[in-house]
């Protein structure tokens, strides 16, 4: 087997076993997971060593050999001078502090959850106890708190179009200017005016329809029900029996 596998299996062995044994929380799962991450990292020790030997020669062994053993002792320590240094300042400042006994401190860990007549508590630990307020709402239903929602115009903004915005774009590539107008200056919720939009477009005449957006595109209109009024003026005389006003209507 070649040295160069060979060192590749124990460092990716080494690096799932780590995974594991943070995702882990059992003693004796814990104890086997230590002792199977010794043994692929022991298979790293010898493979560097006889890579070391191939790759450098007598005279150069040496100062390679220190500088490979010296690596790891420097990057233990920093490690723990930079970990000792974060949690030092984060608590100080409230900071780090806080994302370290925030959300992530919950990850992957069990939790014990107690409900009364009027919160509910779910506690980690002595130290993590969060207690909400109980909500009576239907089952099978997710609420967030005020409290967890981002602050207005803060939250993650869609990178991709509506579905309906797709599908009116796709059927009429001419209302394309419309449409991006409308998600600015509409007064309705944009989901809410692109759905109506997209019903237009399906339950009206193609031409009607493009003409009336193309007139609400000149003069600013963004006013959907207006725009549905200006669509039935054009398919009035098509799809209805208009009565003259100057015959009788009995004839």
């Amino acid at each position: 087997m070649r040295v160069s596998r060979f060192l590749a299996l124990g460092l990716g062995g080494s690096a799932v076993i780590n995974i594991l044994m943070g995702l882990n929380t059992v003693f004796a799962v814990a104890c086997a997971l230590w002792m199977f991450n010794g043994y692929f990292q022991g298979v790293g020790a010898a493979t560097s060593v006889r890579s070391l030997t191939q790759w450098f020669s007598g005279t150069e062994r040496g100062r390679a050999y220190g500088v490979w053993s010296a690596a790891h002792s420097l990057g233990e320590g920093t490690t723990l001078i930079a970990t000792a240094a974060l949690v030092w300042f984060g608590s100080r400042d409230g900071s780090v502090g806080r994302w370290h006994d925030g959300a992530f401190a919950w990850i992957g860990r069990r939790v014990e959850v107690r409900e009364t007549r009027d919160k509910i508590e779910i506690e980690l630990d002595a130290r993590h106890i969060v207690t909400h307020e109980r909500a009576v709402t239907p089952l099978q239903q997710r609420i967030t708190l005020a409290a967890h929602r981002p602050p207005r115009g803060a939250g993650i903004k869609r990178s991709d179009p509506h579905p309906e915005e797709k599908a009116i774009v796709e059927a009429a590539p001419e209302t394309a200017l419309y449409v991006a107008a409308l998600k600015q200056k509409g007064r309705k919720a944009v989901v809410l005016a692109l759905r109506q939009l997209l019903r237009l477009l399906r339950e009206y005449p193609r031409e009607p329809f493009l003409s009336a957006v193309r007139e609400a595109a000149r003069y600013g209109l963004y006013d959907l029900d207006r725009l549905e009024r200006m669509i039935l003026r054009r398919v009035a005389r098509d799809y209805f029996l208009l009565l003259d006003p100057d015959t009788d209507s009995h004839d």
